[in-house]
């Protein structure tokens, strides 16, 4: 949280294809349960069926079905083994506000292409939501993504892994400040006051983080 990224133009500009690509590298660093993990698929029966798998990340493939009477781009096509498939849209914003009607098409377009899978599963990447459903695809906050990338990068900080784990946590500060707008504290910038009022979020989070990777150490990591 000291790190300042708020001014580095790649992310600062709310690009949500900036995040997309970024996240497609992170996922195929990550094995199927992490995945799994990531996007909130908590089914025991679809995580040992995919557990061991080999993930597979694609970016912006062409469907079918998008809008109405016209074809779509997948955000991310994550496919675990024959196993499963994840189809993740990536928004930087609340669900409400968000382009989310095209989902219809995009679920319709894979039970049409996908027949191999056992599991599809749609997810749209969130700050907020106030249902449990948008046209198929099930909302997943940004905060939840973070804590689950943090358990990753400590993951892999225990196999010494520390390249990987820097890049990842890099893009976690970046989607935290950015997108979930918990400031780093500055000194003599006048962002202090800002950073100052998330100061209760901040540590609310990191709590969440610190907690999920006390239990991991227990049954997890």
């Amino acid at each position: 949280m000291v790190l300042n990224f708020t001014e580095h133009r790649w992310v600062a500009g709310h690009r949500e294809e900036a995040y997309s690509d970024w996240l497609q590298w992170i996922m195929a660093q990550a094995d199927a349960v992490e995945v799994l993990r990531v996007f909130g698929v908590d089914d025991p029966g679809i995580v040992l069926a995919c557990t061991g798998t080999a993930v597979m990340v694609v970016r912006e493939r062409c469907v079918l079905h998008g809008h109405e009477g016209s074809a779509g781009r997948l955000d991310l096509e994550i496919r675990l083994g024959d196993t499963a498939l994840l189809i993740v849209e990536v928004k930087l914003g609340g669900a409400e506000n968000a382009d989310t009607e095209k989902g219809t098409g995009y679920c319709r377009s894979m039970e049409i292409d996908q027949h191999d899978a056992r599991f599809k599963k749609y997810v749209i990447l969130v700050l907020d939501a106030a249902d449990e459903e948008y046209y198929g695809f099930k909302p997943r906050l940004w905060t939840d993504v973070c804590v689950e990338l943090r358990l990753m990068a400590a993951r892999l900080c225990k196999r010494r892994e520390h390249l990987r784990a820097a890049m990842i946590l890099a893009f976690i500060t970046a989607a935290e400040q950015n997108l979930v707008k918990l400031r780093p504290v500055l000194q003599g910038g006048g962002d202090e006051v800002a950073a100052a009022l998330t100061l209760p979020r901040i540590t609310g989070h990191i709590t969440r983080f610190l907690e999920a990777f006390e239990d991991g150490e227990n049954n997890r990591l």
